[in-house]
């Protein structure tokens, strides 16, 4: 389990990056994952069957692990581990 203190040292010391970095890094792996897990928005079913939700989770838990976090006030990426 990650705790607080943990994400706050991170914000410290992760490896310093450019917003525009992060943001093109971010959108390049977000459609990618959606390719990957075949997540298509269907404007027809308000509710997703459970495979849908399960696909969304699992995209972005590798989201989070593939790109982190980024903290504007520090320019750092707080990064994560399946762990």
């Amino acid at each position: 389990m990650v705790r607080i203190k943990d994400i706050q040292e991170r914000a410290l010391t992760g490896p310093v990056m450019k917003e525009r970095e992060y943001d093109k890094m971010l959108s390049k792996r977000v459609r990618e994952l959606v390719k990957d897990y075949d997540i298509k928005f269907d404007m027809n079913q308000i509710i997703p069957d459970d495979s849908v939700g399960d696909d969304v989770f699992k995209a972005g838990f590798d989201l989070l692990i593939d790109v982190g976090i980024y903290h504007l006030d520090t320019n750092r990426n707080i990064k994560f581990t399946e762990n």
